[in-house]
């Protein structure tokens, strides 16, 4: 499953000014890979592959796996551990992502989750995610990347692989619901880097999926939107008024936590140190939420939005 990337594949990619916007998997190979000839038979390549799936506004990728299963990437074992290598540098400042595993693309059993140190900690641009031990094998199973931004839209990205497993009898794949956000009818996490509300509620107390051998899904609620060509838009705009990656500053006061199992958490601390709990994966960090409410006069009562019309004096 060694794959080699060359200049050809490189000079593609720099041909296309949209895909130096974001990020996107360079291996393994994704649908619809612009990693070309290394990747051929995965799709017909996109080269806006690095767009985001969708903005909290409109969806610019349906499905969001962005195309039909396409040729495997290979045999994976339970226990093994992938590594993601990503191409461009546009990370903007970081942000929550997520690795995950489906037989049915609408049921995500997620086995790696970073709280807003995607591609800012140790890791940088190369994502290691273990499968399960307790796999089981599997003909088909697709793994997922997906990420929110830190800064900028407020967009939501997602890569898609496909493989086989080579598992244990009986096994299962068990892990959280993955989180799906800046989609239109789904939650909007805010600018983060810049102190709006990161959200992390939304990544505690979620239900399991649970992925049995012969490919049936129980556990969880079905999250994943369905494709609907009426509000699919190929278009994708850059931010005007919002930071910049070049001209923004440091993230301050943002928790920067790893999850890397149901049974285990890390958390950065203020000093730079590092703390685990190895007993639960929740987050303990405390968030707010915003309420938005009906105007109201001074004295409490609440103000009229639409207020009637005088009728002209009759002559």
């Amino acid at each position: 499953m060694k794959l080699t990337f060359g200049v050809s594949a490189l000079a593609v990619l720099l041909a296309s000014p949209m895909v130096l916007a974001h990020e996107h998997i360079a291996k393994p190979c994704i649908r619809r890979s612009p990693i070309q000839p290394e990747c051929e038979g995965f799709g017909e390549p996109d080269y806006n592959a690095a767009t985001p799936i969708s903005t909290k506004d409109t969806v610019n990728r349906d499905p969001m796996c962005r195309g039909p299963r396409g040729k495997s990437n290979g045999v994976l074992k339970a226990g093994e551990t992938i590594t993601l290598e990503f191409i461009n540098n546009a990370i903007h400042k970081g942000g929550h992502c997520e690795v995950a595993m489906s037989t049915n693309e609408k049921d995500w059993a997620v086995i790696l989750t970073k709280l807003t140190s995607c591609f800012v900690d140790e890791e940088g641009l190369n994502i290691k995610a273990t499968i399960p031990k307790d796999a089981p094998s599997l003909e088909h199973v697709v793994i997922s990347w997906t990420w929110v931004n830190a800064e900028g839209n407020r967009e939501f990205y997602m890569n898609c692989m496909d493989f086989s497993l080579e598992g244990v009898e009986g096994g299962k794949i068990e892990g959280p619901q993955m989180v799906i956000a800046n989609h239109p009818g789904y939650p909007t996490i805010g600018q983060f880097a810049w102190g709006e509300d990161p959200r992390l509620d939304l990544y505690q107390n979620r239900p399991n999926i649970i992925i049995n051998g012969d490919g049936s899904v129980s556990g969880g609620n079905s999250t994943t939107p369905q494709p609907s060509a009426s509000n699919t838009s190929a278009s994708d705009t850059t931010p005007t008024d919002t930071p910049t990656e070049s001209s923004a500053g440091t993230p301050t006061n943002v928790p920067t936590t790893s999850v890397t199992s149901p049974g285990e958490s890390t958390t950065a601390t203020d000093n730079g140190t590092a703390s685990t709990n190895t007993d639960s994966a929740s987050i303990s960090t405390e968030t707010s939420e915003s309420t938005n409410g009906a105007p109201s006069s001074t004295d409490g009562t609440p103000a009229p939005t639409n207020p009637p019309k005088c009728k002209p004096k009759q002559k």
